[in-house]
């Protein structure tokens, strides 16, 4: 989470500099080359995986990859920072009904108190923030909504098969199909004289460089282990410190005021964790 919130203001940098395909386009395909690297320096050999297996993580590297990220650009692009954050904030609740729809998971009480303690952290310390702005819902809530549902449907196909696959494969055959579906995307759109020049800044070729690898490839590998090994709507409890992460990188590079309505809301997340932590007292393995 803390890579990842330190990813959103790099994406808003990259948004402003460069179009939705090329933006998750140039990220995606370096994040699927720093996997494919990990996988040869771990001296794995090309990974051995049923037609079905194939069909299922290719099928979750478009909604985790080639759909969140064109959904997840956009939304940037158009919504507030406040309805973004409070948007964010939904994924553990849609996370927990995803899965006791798709899984038949029983939701433990701990776990409806975590998601109404964790929603109240992130409202209370986005919508008080000074200077947040807080609209009615328009095309880029619309966008990060779509994204954010089909985030959840790609952790919930990855559930399905993480038991039986390692996680560093998974997110090889996620980023590597999503990339491409995201490369081929670009290549139909062509490339801007606009988008060449803003290559050759090294600001915006290091943003890249942190998205991809950091942002994107390594915390998501992280990502698919815990939901392979806990579940998405366990794991998901954690992305109530996504936009903490995120307040407390912009006030630290940017120069944003906190308040104590920031320390307010970090209780709350932190006790809406704690709670979700202890709603499975061992952790499930398939």
């Amino acid at each position: 989470m803390m890579a990842w919130g330190l990813n959103i203001p790099t994406v808003r940098v990259l948004a402003s500099r460069l179009d939705v395909a090329w933006t998750g386009g140039l990220r995606m395909a370096l994040s699927a080359l720093v996997l494919t690297v990990v996988l040869a320096l771990m001296k794995r050999q090309w990974p051995r995986l049923e037609l079905k297996q194939w069909g299922w993580l290719v099928l979750a590297g478009f909604f985790l990859v080639y759909f969140n990220q064109f959904c997840f650009i956009s939304g940037m692009v158009h919504a507030t920072g406040t309805n973004g954050s409070l948007i964010m904030g939904l994924t553990p609740l849609l996370s927990l009904l995803g899965g006791a729809l798709a899984f038949k998971e029983r939701i433990p009480a701990r776990m409806v108190a975590s998601a109404a303690l964790g929603l109240a952290g992130v409202a209370l310390a986005t919508v008080m923030s000074p200077g947040a702005s807080l609209q009615f819902a328009g095309v880029g809530e619309l966008y990060l909504l779509l994204g954010l549902l089909g985030f959840v449907a790609g952790g919930l196909i990855v559930q399905r098969v993480g038991p039986d696959v390692d996680a560093l494969t998974v997110g090889f055959v996620v980023y590597c199909s999503g990339a491409i579906m995201l490369c081929l995307h670009m290549w139909v759109q062509g490339a801007s004289a606009d988008v060449m020049e803003q290559l050759q800044d090294p600001f915006v070729v290091l943003c890249i460089a942190y998205s991809a690898v950091l942002g994107t490839a390594l915390s998501n590998v992280g990502w698919y282990r815990s939901i392979a090994r806990v579940g998405v709507a366990r794991a998901a409890s954690f992305f109530y410190w996504l936009p903490i992460f995120g307040m407390g990188f912009s006030a630290l590079l940017l120069g944003e005021v906190l308040t104590v309505w920031h320390l307010a809301g970090l209780l709350l997340v932190l006790l809406a964790t704690r709670l979700a932590v202890q709603a499975y007292p061992q952790p499930r393995t398939h």
